[in-house]
């Protein structure tokens, strides 16, 4: 009895290894051809839409409300957004206790492939501080988002009160 279940066991497991390192082989070798093509390219694959609304309280506070689109086939690492309009870009969610990890979200953030992200009021989004207007276009902001690959996409978004 005893043989027959270590038998049992073993063709098991040798059932499982035959079907789960195919596959896995399989992901390893996308993800490794993926990293070192080198050739990703943010500004053709990402779609970057979005809102502006001032603070009720204070005139030099921005949140930025956006939804992001990955229409290619990498994903990609946000490593920093700038704006000349704004020297404090960080990330907040309203409704949670604000933490350093909020704040840093959009310093290391990845934009799956195939996927929209939205960052809505009520939720994770951005909040600029210190806004300046930009000369000729008080009601606009760019901003640079830059990642990982050194690839860098520029978005202009207007201030108004719609939603998505």
């Amino acid at each position: 009895m005893r043989t027959w279940s270590y038998n049992v066991v073993r063709t098991l497991f040798c059932a499982f290894l035959m079907i789960s390192f195919p596959c896995y082989a399989d992901n390893m070798d996308e993800g490794i051809e993926n990293a070192g093509s080198g050739d990703l390219n943010a500004a053709r694959d990402l779609n970057i839409r979005g809102w502006l609304r001032l603070s009720r309280h204070n005139p030099e506070v921005i949140n930025i409300y956006m939804e992001i689109t990955n229409e290619g086939k990498d994903a990609f690492l946000i490593t920093g957004i700038r704006s000349d309009s704004c020297p404090s870009i960080f990330g907040v969610n309203f409704d949670q206790d604000d933490t350093e990890q909020a704040a840093e979200m959009f310093t290391h953030f990845t934009i799956p492939r195939k996927m929209t992200l939205v960052f809505p009021r009520g939720g994770y989004h951005l909040v600029c501080r210190g806004f300046q207007p930009e000369k000729g276009a008080p009601q606009q902001v760019t901003l640079d988002f830059h990642f990982l690959t050194g690839g860098k996409k520029r978005v202009v978004l207007n201030m108004n009160d719609k939603e998505f």
